[in-house]
């Protein structure tokens, strides 16, 4: 799949940002209108170490857990996470 241009570049522009937002908080949102790229860029955070678990609810395992017992599931998860609703 080819890399969007714009993505790339938002997330090489604000890697340091990315970096201390994760360091410093519980929780952080991508938030964007759909086909923004914010499940590439998820994906980045991941491939560049900043966040190395991701999750996605696409997973019907994933999505069963979190629906559950969104608490458990929550505080089951390895730190830092990602947690794709895709």
């Amino acid at each position: 799949m080819r890399q969007r241009p714009h993505v790339e570049s938002c997330f090489s522009w604000h890697r340091d940002e990315l970096r201390d937002i994760i360091s410093v908080s519980r929780a952080a949102a991508i938030t964007g209108p759909r086909q923004a790229g914010k499940s590439t860029l998820a994906r980045q955070l991941q491939v560049a170490g900043l966040v190395p678990n991701h999750f996605t609810l696409d997973d019907e395992p994933t999505r069963k857990a979190a629906l559950a017992d969104p608490d458990g599931f929550a505080l089951s998860l390895p730190r830092p996470a990602v947690i794709d609703e895709v």
